[in-house]
């Protein structure tokens, strides 16, 4: 069998020149057996006895056979000046890797480049194991299907915590996908489907998805299983009924509510004008009193029902037939009536109209 090679610096009195090499039948020095090393220079021919350690370097930073365990412990333990061990190429053993003292015990593993942040890092910082990188992404690659599998005692057995300004969560590749094994539900990149850069949520067993407050992540909302795939979203309330709801059931798709109507939202106050400009929003107070023959938006969608509540009398011919406003005629609003269109995208087409 091929022996680990350790160049160390100085060694229980040794040289840099020392080799220690060690065999599948334990640690051994420079051979397959010999007496046991008490100390000096080391042999061609000594043991490392159990219970004793080579300091190596100045700094001493040791490699130790310990009794203190449960059982016995082969151990790497840092020196006082850069509480670190590192791994790099033989060919790079002069290069300086300008590691600055750690605070707690590391170990760096360094690419094949004499470069000094190209490095994976292992510590534990006394609350945390830290996996870091000197640069470049943390890459988990897997040979099996099975990919990578956390296993913890942990509520929380994976966290994402990213610093401000970087995604907290990467699917790469057109198939990748989050799943939860029991109730089958699926966070998934659509590699199936013609926009690939698409994610679909497919809901598992309860064939719903819900949208609430962290704080209520205990809570029993009490939602049955859909026959069709649902979009529940809940009010900052542990409520069981304060929640709306979106969903096709094959003819049409579906608004509901819990508990109370659905409310369309309310626009913002628009200042009456020739050309009303009128921003996101359904139901719309208008003051002033000039006449209005059209309406301008770039926030309104095609499809959307609108109402304008009139705070004063327009002057003129009021609310005019024309343009864009494809009216029962003119409307010749004062304060308190209402008129409700229907917006196609380009014309805005009467519904209804009420003087108040």
């Amino acid at each position: 069998m091929t022996a680990l090679v350790l160049i160390l610096g100085l060694v229980a009195g040794g040289s840099a020149a020392d080799l220690i090499t060690g065999t599948a039948a334990g640690p051994v020095v420079g051979g397959s057996g010999g007496s046991s090393f008490t100390g000096g220079t080391l042999t061609s021919d000594t043991t490392a006895a159990a219970g004793f350690c080579f300091v190596v370097g100045t700094n001493g930073g040791k490699i130790c056979q310990k009794t203190e365990g449960t059982p016995d412990q082969s151990g790497l333990f840092t020196g006082t000046t850069g509480n670190a061990w590192l791994i790099a190429e033989s060919a790079d053993y002069a290069f300086d890797f300008a590691h600055a003292a750690a605070t707690d015990p590391t170990l760096f593993i360094h690419s094949h480049n004499q470069n000094t942040t190209q490095w994976l890092g292992l510590t534990h910082n006394g609350t945390d194991g830290v996996i870091s990188s000197g640069a470049g992404k943390i890459l988990m690659t897997p040979v099996s299907a099975s990919s990578v599998q956390i296993t913890s005692t942990n509520a929380a057995a994976l966290i994402l915590n990213p610093t401000a300004g970087f995604d907290g969560l990467q699917l790469l590749g057109q198939y990748a996908t989050i799943i939860n094994a029991t109730t089958g539900w699926q966070i998934q990149g659509t590699g199936y489907q013609t926009q690939t850069s698409a994610i679909a949520l497919e809901p598992g067993t309860a064939n719903s998805v819900q949208i609430y407050e962290y704080a209520d992540r205990t809570f029993d909302f009490a939602h049955g299983a859909q026959t069709d795939p649902t979009l529940f979203i809940h009010s900052h309330n542990q409520s069981t009924t304060q929640w709306i709801g979106l969903s096709h059931n094959g003819a049409n798709g579906a608004i509901s509510t819990g508990l109370g109507p659905v409310a369309l939202a309310s626009g913002s106050i628009v200042a009456s004008a020739s050309a009303l400009p009128l921003p996101t929003g359904n139901v719309f107070h208008v003051s002033g009193t000039t006449s209005i023959t059209s309406i301008t938006t770039t926030a309104l969608s095609a499809g959307m029902t609108i109402t304008l509540i009139f705070d004063g009398t327009l002057a003129g011919s009021g609310f005019v037939d024309g343009n864009n406003l494809k009216l029962a005629g003119n409307f010749a609003a004062n304060a308190d009536d209402t008129i409700t269109l229907a917006y196609d995208g380009t014309n805005f087409y009467e519904v209804a109209r009420a003087a108040n």
